[in-house]
């Protein structure tokens, strides 16, 4: 039965425009006024309207004091209609289907309450919600095991997780997903990693376990974990893990991945549409930490935009430096075609990463900042659009300068082929004072 809730108009006349000092390619706009705000989600839909989910905090607040807005703009840039908030309700991720219809995740806090649960809904093309249920796993008494990884051996703990709160803070709900035509399939970190097949009712029709509970998992940076669909319609999930994982991943599953040495590789798994485990494979170089970004598949290989972390000077405190990684490989045997370094300019940061029919790949992230060895952001950086070959040769490239910092943090190809980006500028730094800890949130258009 419909609820009263939906997506309602919330008209401005605010357009995409340019910007003194950026260039004539790029058009943005502001989104919220907000003292510190964030990119959560951007997505293109088939009639040109973009998907924008974001974050928003008040001066002398935390992150967990953030508030999330979901909304939609026209292609010229103006907001046509938003999500109307709920207390402790937070907008998490969403995904868009085929007819129109949308499939909306929310973590929702009960008042009192110490951790959050998942709420799942489905909107009509009209943006009203359907149907909505809380959802539950209590998973198998196998998934409720937790690998203690910070030991000289690897030893494996029960846990005992109540069903229904599944979070204990926003931070640790990484979710992602993606669809299969009306139907819907997330990974998140519930019982370890899990994957989870929806059908249009929000029913689900299988679960499938991809990595156990471990030391690691919540210390991993925000969003690593992939998903995506391979041309066979296959679900590849992905994300760099330590060697220590690896042998809890092998004495949990009884599968050992193939290790190429190091102390830190890419993992991909492939899962059919019935969630049936059907191979993994790793990428990576001997003797390098590669940290994912962004996962695809093309012309039958697998594509990887990733960041290493190179030894570049001697210099007190300022020894590495961070560059963008390009790979493409096979699957079946882990080969690489492509492992290719791209230096833009001092250190590379990249927050997301896609790649066209073409084979064109899109970087997104910030260029020509300064990271201490500490792991400080010590000198604030540019915005980076950067369009390449399939083989990492440069097509294009935009630079975003700002007052402050500035990030590019989401990508999503609009249907004229031009691209859609979200992202923060003005920004503060690691040790900026918390009064200054102010940002200003963009949502802009590139052509290359």
């Amino acid at each position: 039965m419909e609820t009263t809730r939906s997506l309602r108009p919330a008209p401005d006349e605010v357009t995409l425009t340019q910007r003194e000092g950026w260039p004539g390619a790029v058009q943005v706009r502001p989104t919220g006024d907000a003292f510190h705000g964030e990119v959560l989600q951007l997505e293109a839909d088939p009639k040109g309207r973009i998907w924008l989910l974001r974050s928003e905090r008040a001066k002398d607040s935390s992150d967990l004091d953030a508030v999330t807005t979901l909304e939609v703009y026209g292609a010229d840039g103006r907001r046509a209609l938003a999500l109307a908030r709920e207390e402790g309700v937070l907008p998490w991720r969403f995904a868009l289907h085929p007819s129109g219809e949308v499939t909306l995740f929310e973590l929702v806090k009960a008042p009192g309450a110490r951790t959050y649960r998942l709420r799942l809904s489905r909107l009509s093309p009209e943006g009203a919600v359907t149907k909505e249920r809380l959802f539950e796993d209590a998973g198998r008494a196998e998934e409720r095991l937790y690998y203690d990884l910070d030991q000289q051996q690897i030893l494996s703990i029960s846990t005992d997780t109540d069903p229904r709160d599944v979070w204990p803070s926003p931070k640790h709900a990484r979710l992602r997903a993606v669809v299969l035509g009306e139907e819907v399939v997330f990974m998140a970190m519930t019982h370890g990693v899990k994957l989870y097949r929806l059908d249009a009712a929000l029913q689900t029709r299988w679960s499938s376990q991809v990595m156990p509970a471990n030391y690691w998992n919540a210390l991993l940076h925000s969003d690593q974990e992939q998903l995506a669909r391979d041309e066979q319609g296959n679900l590849l999930v992905a994300w760099s893990m330590f060697s220590s994982e690896a042998e809890a991943y092998r004495l949990h599953f009884g599968r050992a991945l193939p290790w190429r040495g190091g102390r830190r590789d890419i993992v991909v798994q492939r899962f059919g549409q019935d969630g049936q485990f059907q191979l993994a494979q790793t990428f990576g170089r001997e003797g390098n930490e590669e940290e994912l970004a962004g996962l695809a598949v093309h012309r039958g290989e697998v594509v990887l935009g990733a960041m290493e972390n190179l030894l570049k000077s001697d210099r007190p405190n300022d020894t590495t430096e961070w560059d963008l990684v390009l790979m493409r490989g096979r699957l079946e045997d882990g080969a690489l075609s492509l492992h290719r370094t791209l230096d833009i300019s001092r250190e590379d940061w990249l927050h997301d990463f896609r790649v066209d029919a073409r084979g064109h790949c899109y970087f997104a992230g910030t260029t020509d900042f300064v990271q201490a060895d500490t792991n400080s952001w010590v000198e604030p950086g540019k915005g980076l659009l950067l369009k390449t070959d399939e083989n990492g040769e440069q097509l294009g490239r935009l630079e975003l300068t700002g007052t402050r910092h500035v990030e590019v943090t989401h990508l999503a190809f609009r249907p004229d082929g031009t691209l859609q980006f979200g992202g923060t500028t003005d920004g503060p730094l690691t040790h900026t004072p918390l009064d200054e800890w102010f940002n200003e949130t963009v949502l802009g258009l590139a052509s290359f």
